[in-house]
């Protein structure tokens, strides 16, 4: 990643970031960031350890269901471990594209019920065990990842127009669902732990350049008052901010990344 970490490197050295779906885009970003201030880095994701992720950062595989072996494993982890900053990326996407892309009217219960599972009960659970450990030390940071799409805005569905058939996706109802749930959770926690030391914030990004297709591209940059997407560096740094101490009065907040799209 092209980020000076000068600015942040002194108060990550040595501190133990817990990043959740740390194995997206966003997740892997921010996890090699992290890594590159000397923190301490640990990620939880569903997939198996890639080959290719740094050795010193330590993996735990869990399951879709926030099962009995994904109790053992995160209280084994909490407890040796005290987590200064927790980070919740996680964010499900079904491999089956035409179920996870369905209409509203046609969706799958099943499958919404599992992304729900994933995208907001599991941040939930794990801001709660993770918060007990905070709580105990009287510190920490909690980020956590909403969306545009989410609390404050619909979702503008002509961004979807004109794509190809073997290119197309869209945002499905489940997840600015999921996502104004998490809004909402991170401002409950906010007010609930905040005089235990304890900041909970959420990042709304827009959207992030991944090269997706062309014309999602240029109909999505139409929108955006800056007129392009945001980069992964764009999403990763504002994250480590509100974790810093440059942000120690910071509580409660959805700070949107978008490029100015919401003021529109």
């Amino acid at each position: 990643m092209n980020i000076t970490n000068n600015t942040f490197h002194s108060e990550f050295q040595n501190k133990n970031c817990l990043i959740t779906g740390g194995l997206g885009l966003i997740g892997r970003n921010l996890a090699e960031y992290l890594l590159s201030l000397e923190s301490n880095v640990i990620v939880l994701d569903v997939k198996e350890r890639p080959t290719n992720l740094p050795t010193s950062i330590r993996y735990m595989q869990l399951d879709l269901e926030f099962s009995a072996r994904n109790e053992d494993l995160l209280t084994q982890l909490l407890s040796n471990t005290q987590v200064h900053h927790l980070f919740n990326c996680i964010s499900l996407k079904e491999e089956n594209t035409s179920a996870m892309y369905a209409r509203f009217d046609e969706y799958d219960f099943n499958l919404w019920r599992r992304i729900m599972e994933v995208n907001t009960n599991w941040v939930a659970k794990i801001c709660s065990q993770v918060g007990k450990g905070m709580i105990e030390h009287n510190f920490g940071t909690i980020v956590n990842f909403a969306s545009i799409y989410g609390a404050t805005m619909g979702t503008d569905q002509r961004i979807y127009e004109g794509i190809p058939s073997e290119f197309y996706f869209n945002t499905p109802a489940i997840y600015p669902v999921t996502k104004g749930g998490i809004v909402a959770l991170t401002k409950h926690l906010a007010t609930l732990w905040g005089h235990f030391n304890i900041r909970v914030n959420a990042i709304s990004p827009g959207g992030v350049y991944n090269f997706q297709n062309e014309k999602f591209v240029n109909a999505y940059s139409n929108r955006v008052p800056m007129n392009r997407m945001a980069t992964v560096e764009e999403i990763v740094l504002p994250a480590v901010f509100l974790s810093s101490n440059s942000a120690t009065y910071i509580n409660g907040h959805e700070l949107f990344v978008d490029g100015g799209l919401h003021a529109w």
